[in-house]
């Protein structure tokens, strides 16, 4: 593999682990379970 194929493989898997305690922050914010209505008002807006 080259250089620039390398660099090119490294750099996604760089961004993605950024990501990932930020994703994990948000939802740790978020409540494990939620009534059936709010579930189904979210679906329908979707």
């Amino acid at each position: 593999m080259g250089k620039n194929a390398r660099a090119w493989h490294q750099e996604p898997g760089e961004q993605v682990g950024k990501l990932l305690p930020v994703i994990d922050a948000a939802l740790r914010c978020e409540p494990e379970k939620v009534a059936a209505a709010e579930a189904r008002s979210y679906h329908d807006r979707a």
